[in-house]
């Protein structure tokens, strides 16, 4: 529990120099002027401040390549999280598969609009590649599917902004084995649209509502 970037390129200027005199002969190869604004080149999409993605202000996760997640790359996606622990022997295995199995089922044109984002809560124990092996065992190795981990304290602070954990369960803060086990689905706009029930998950009605979603005019 992804990144896809869209990047903005300034403008190349190429000028020819030609030699004003008769006896200096053709000049060497054309010079490239750089942009102008060189701070606007690989600039990241903005994140709306009533955004659910400020959620992950701050806090520097990896996913299972260990690459810095970058939440702006989710700005203009349709994006179901959840989260899970590798360890689990029940809920995260099954929900992993029927979201994978969610994801193969999207029509063409719906794919590239949406990412999913696995987030673990057990981060001492989920390092990148073990997050990556259990995506490749669970058929969740796909495009647009990030599998998240970091520092201890990290996920913490994003597991409290969210109250992942079932707060009833006294004397067992922070367990995975008691985290909610709700998706959550976030429109291109970045508005939390719906909490779905996560044991199990109703692929066919993700598949219909990811599709929707989708598809909707982002105003």
């Amino acid at each position: 529990m992804i990144m896809k970037h869209t990047w903005s390129w300034g403008a190349l200027a190429l000028c020819i120099g030609v030699s004003a005199s008769a006896s200096a002969g053709s000049r060497g190869p054309s010079s490239v002027v750089p942009p102008a604004n060189p701070a606007a080149v690989n600039v990241a999409p903005e994140i709306p401040s009533d955004s659910f993605l400020t959620n992950f202000a701050g806090l520097e996760l990896v996913d299972q390549q260990g690459v810095p997640f970058q939440a702006a790359g989710l700005v203009n996606h349709v994006v179901l999280f959840n989260f899970i622990f590798t360890n689990c022997g029940s809920v995260c295995p099954m929900q992993t598969r029927t979201l994978a199995q969610v994801l193969e089922g999207l029509p063409a044109d719906v794919r590239g609009q949406v990412r999913f984002v696995s987030v673990s809560i057990d981060p001492e124990s989920d390092t990148p590649a073990k997050l990556q092996r259990f995506s490749k065992t669970m058929g969740a190795d796909l495009d647009g599917w990030s599998f998240l981990t970091g520092d201890t304290l990290q996920v913490e602070a994003l597991t409290q902004r969210l109250h992942i954990f079932d707060e009833s369960e006294t004397g067992q803060a922070n367990k995975p084995e008691i985290h909610r086990t709700s998706l959550w689905l976030v429109d291109k706009r970045g508005r939390m649209l719906q909490r779905y029930r996560g044991d199990p998950p109703d692929k066919e009605r993700l598949i219909r509502e990811l599709a929707q979603v989708s598809r909707m005019t982002v105003r």
